[in-house]
């Protein structure tokens, strides 16, 4: 992904987000999911009752490259990011 255009067109669905009951344990549906959707997209059990069904290769720091890339600011300038979980996790 090199550009805002190509984040936006590289799947027509960006995210799906499941929630089991608030006692409830998704573990089962994460499972599942995960069986179905290998090697076409990302399954992260967010928190016991929450599953994140997302492109492969995804992430919150992917995407705030390919902004910083847009806006033309340089990989050298002073940038923090705030996250909560996995979603976060990214390569360089």
């Amino acid at each position: 992904m090199h550009s805002i255009e190509g984040l936006l067109e590289y799947s027509s669905i960006q995210k799906l987000l499941l929630f089991d009951s608030a006692e409830g344990d998704s573990s089962v549906l994460w499972q599942h999911c995960s069986e179905l959707t290998e090697g076409k997209a990302c399954v992260i059990k967010m928190q016991l009752n929450t599953i994140d069904i997302v492109p492969l290769n995804a992430s919150k720091g992917r995407g705030i490259r390919v902004l910083l890339d847009h806006l033309g600011i340089t990989e050298d300038c002073d940038l923090d990011a705030v996250g909560d979980y996995t979603r976060w996790l990214s390569k360089k």
